[in-house]
């Protein structure tokens, strides 16, 4: 669930913010990106990066002005880590910033790894970006029963 939203609000700012009339992919791109699409979410980096939101997240939950957080437009990572500073328990502060530190890390690497992905992602319409992000959400759908 997680994961999703933190997928959900890049994919959306990444390829949605761009161009709003989209050509989109060809039916063969489509093919190749769902293809390499489960080869990332389905990586040692890409797990290792779930399981540390795993920990991370219910460090964040219980944080001061968790939910108004989430309400806001994507921040950057400069204003999430203020915010963990800000807003999580004192005792939990140097945790939490290590692990969202790990993640970023791991999210950088993976996005390098999959250029190729990103870009068709860009380029696909809406549609097209559901198809291809299709496996995760059946994925977090089996994991958490929604």
């Amino acid at each position: 669930m997680r994961s999703i939203i933190l997928i959900c609000l890049f994919v959306f700012n990444f390829s949605f913010g761009q161009s709003i009339e989209k050509k989109g992919i060809t039916q063969s791109e489509l093919e190749n990106a769902k293809v390499l699409y489960v080869k990332m979410i389905e990586s040692a980096d890409y797990k290792k990066k779930d399981e540390l939101n795993e920990t991370l997240w219910p460090i964040l939950r219980e944080a001061t002005g968790y939910k108004d957080f989430l309400k806001q437009k994507p921040p950057s990572e400069e204003s999430i880590r203020d915010w963990i500073k800000n807003n999580v328990a004192r005792e939990k502060v140097e945790k939490a910033l290590e692990l969202f530190n790990d993640v970023m890390k791991l999210e950088a690497k993976i996005m390098f790894d999959n250029k190729d992905v990103y870009e068709l992602v860009r380029r696909a319409t809406r549609e097209q970006v559901k198809e291809i992000l299709k496996p995760l959400f059946e994925k977090e759908k089996a994991k958490y029963g929604f």
